[in-house]
């Protein structure tokens, strides 16, 4: 009695299992459908690092604070540079109705 059960459970762990493995990860192409689709809120603050790459393979950065308000279907983009010198206290501002 004891080996008769213990050899169902031992299957319907291998069943469970077996299914877990079989199930298809999703691709990168569905990960980024996703984010993309998501609700991203009314307002949003981020600190940033953009990289500019040139042909050559130089590449510099740029350190930048962003504040984003969505309301009423218009999205709302302030960012302000930090950093090098040559570009702090630049701002750049986006309305997108």
């Amino acid at each position: 009695m004891f080996k008769k059960l213990s050899l169902v459970i031992m299957t319907l762990l291998i069943l469970l299992g077996v299914e877990g493995v079989l199930s298809a990860a999703p691709t990168g192409l569905e990960v980024m459908e996703n984010v993309y689709n998501r609700p991203s809120g009314e307002d949003m603050s981020a600190d940033l690092v953009m990289t500019l790459t040139n042909s050559r393979g130089s590449t510099r950065e740029r350190s930048i604070t962003q504040f984003s308000l969505d309301s009423g279907g218009v999205d709302r983009k302030m960012m302000f540079f930090l950093a090098p010198a040559d570009v702090k206290d630049t701002s750049f501002m986006s309305w997108s109705y």
